[in-house]
């Protein structure tokens, strides 16, 4: 069976509409992955959360929802892109491969910490974690943060893409989750 997951869980059984293209996992691998996939989903998907898809004898794979019908006999039908599962092999100067720096920004009103890390996601996590001690407890619900990465443009040189965003009033765990997943999405060089 094949299921749509969020942060490791299932969110709900799919049931394949339409698929277009093929993205293979690995050089001569069995199982290859839709390039876009249109499925039905017994709960609504929201494109702001990073998904994956688990499709039987592929695996699983990171998913850009791009729409979301509305729902027909209690499913909703979701049109996607899927990305190309982690541990795909490239090439060291393949467009949008992500380079190792991360960023992270945390504001409060009296206060900013703008970092950066070279390394890992969970470094880069337990960074924050530390730095976000600084913030006064009567300012917590007023500070925001954001994780970006930097990813080879396509022309050459660098770009940044945001890969979370968190607001004071919000659960930590979802955004490091979140920061993770599209950490995850962007293959290192």
């Amino acid at each position: 069976m094949d299921y749509l997951l969020l942060n490791g869980k299932k969110v709900c059984a799919i049931k394949i509409k339409a698929q277009a293209g093929r993205t293979s996992p690995k050089p001569n691998s069995a199982g290859a992955f839709p390039k876009t996939i249109n499925f039905w989903c017994s709960k609504r998907p929201l494109p702001q959360h990073s998904y994956e898809i688990k499709l039987l004898g592929a695996g699983v794979a990171p998913l850009n929802i791009k729409a979301v019908a509305e729902p027909t006999r209690d499913n909703y039908s979701v049109y996607a892109e899927v990305a190309a599962p982690a541990g795909s092999p490239k090439s060291g100067k393949t467009p949008n491969t992500r380079k190792g720096l991360i960023h992270f920004v945390l504001k409060w009103p009296t206060g900013a910490f703008p970092g950066q890390h070279i390394g890992g996601i969970d470094h880069a996590i337990r960074l924050f974690a530390e730095r976000l001690r600084l913030v006064p407890p009567s300012e917590r619900e007023l500070t925001s943060a954001h994780f970006d990465a930097e990813l080879r443009a396509a022309h050459g040189g660098i770009r940044r893409i945001r890969l979370a965003t968190w607001k004071g009033t919000q659960p930590l765990a979802p955004f490091f989750q979140a920061a993770r997943v599209a950490w995850r999405r962007h293959l290192k060089e």
